[in-house]
């Protein structure tokens, strides 16, 4: 072997750079499979932080003054965000009042909540409608700025009201009609 012929070293080098682009180009799509599936396994373990059938409760002096039931949550940081929520203040044994929405968010640490999506309260034969809430849950407040209906025994339209369950009152801002059968 005298030496390597101008067209075999062509040949040779030709090879050598097509080995190299496929391993190149190989180990990109291992790469790629490899941080799709990282992807994956973060979308999953997203998926897994959403906890159902919850349930909270707060209470002063050994009485439950509100539970709260949730279909799902997820805890985000200090947030709780809540699906099919519902709060049942006890305040009296045999006629409890019930908040329930679409879904609410509640901050543990500032004790503040907000529920929204038809939520709808109940209090004996009057349910009051409005689009969203507002939960102090230390000071035990309900409001809305928003413009909310009774239906019951009363006939009440207004707009914004703030409301201490556990006392039993509500403060109207703006009465828009008010009907007593």
């Amino acid at each position: 072997m005298k030496g390597l012929s101008k067209k075999r070293l062509i040949l040779l080098l030709a090879l050598g750079v097509l080995s190299l682009t496929v391993w190149v180009l190989w180990q990109g799509v291992l790469f790629y499979r490899q941080e799709g599936k990282k992807a994956q396994r973060r979308e999953e373990a997203t998926e897994k932080g959403i906890m159902e059938s919850i349930h909270l409760t707060s209470t002063q002096g050994g009485k439950v003054i509100w539970k709260l039931e949730a279909q799902k949550a997820q805890l985000i940081g200090n947030r709780i965000h809540l699906w099919g929520v519902k709060i049942t203040y006890q305040f009296k044994p045999k006629k409890p009042l019930l908040i329930s929405g679409r879904e609410g968010e509640l901050d543990r640490k500032k004790k503040l909540g907000e529920i929204w999506g038809n939520v709808e309260i109940y209090l004996e034969s009057e349910v009051l409608r409005v689009s969203k809430v507002y939960w102090d849950t230390q000071k035990n407040l309900v409001s809305s700025p928003l413009p909310f209906q009774v239906r019951g025994r009363y006939e009440v339209e207004g707009k914004g009201f703030v409301a201490k369950p556990s006392s039993g009152w509500i403060q109207v801002k703006k009465l828009k009609k008010a009907v007593f059968q």
